[in-house]
């Protein structure tokens, strides 16, 4: 369970010394991975030892209530976007967002900005609140958005089969295999995921075997930033 094919550590500087300084903690993770890896299930573990979790879907879902954020939406994808009671259909939006990569480019260009700024809002709003309690910031398109650098200090990439991914993503959304594959190709291919990450933990062998890897390299984070 702990061989180098479970996590991969590599030596990392603390990326602001400024708040170092100051009492502030040394390290923010961001948790990443492909859709169905298991990203969200090592950022709770992360958060039962410790660390405050910034969700980004639970931030998005804010984002797109944003009136202006909305209205760019059903412009850009029509009103078919909502549903009887005028509100956003999550799946269609996601079936029109995921159909091509033109549409998803669109979807990005329109909730980012204001998905950004509220997740750098949680952020230092957390900081601020317990400057000793470190900040998780689980996000599938980290690596999408940009420099994950500009949100995290550490990376951690969650990976697992596609096989593994594609089931445990159609059972827990209720959507096709076919639209689980839209969404992959959405996403950064799982190869360029790992060579930017500082940590790498391999989702393969059940829940158990999870927590112990996540540990460990929850371990490793904190000798190398000891808060």
């Amino acid at each position: 369970m702990g061989d180098r094919r479970s996590c991969r550590f590599a030596s990392i500087e603390p990326a602001f010394k400024g708040e170092q300084e100051r009492g502030q903690p040394t390290v923010r993770v961001g948790v990443t991975g492909g859709i169905g890896a298991g990203k969200s299930l090592v950022a709770k573990i992360f958060e039962k030892n410790g660390a405050y979790v910034v969700e980004a879907d639970r931030v998005g879902r804010d984002a797109v209530v944003d009136q202006a954020v909305r209205g760019d939406l059903v412009e850009a994808f029509g009103s078919v976007i909502l549903d009887a009671e005028g509100e956003l259909d999550r799946r269609e939006l996601g079936r029109r967002a995921f159909a091509g990569k033109s549409a998803n480019e669109k979807l990005n260009s329109i909730v980012w900005p204001r998905l950004a700024e509220l997740l750098r809002e949680e952020t230092r709003t957390s900081l601020k609140a317990d400057p000793s309690r470190t900040v998780v910031v689980d996000a599938a398109l980290l690596l999408e958005w940009g420099d994950p650098k500009d949100f995290c200090d550490v990376l951690v990439v969650v990976t697992a089969s596609e096989a593994s991914r594609i089931q445990r993503t159609m059972d827990r959304m209720g959507i096709t295999e076919t639209e689980v594959l839209e969404r992959m190709r959405s996403q950064l291919p799982e190869e360029k995921k790992l060579r930017a990450a500082d940590f790498v933990i391999v989702n393969d062998a059940g829940l158990d075997v999870l927590k112990f890897r996540a540990l460990d390299v929850w371990s490793r984070i904190h000798k190398t930033h000891p808060g």
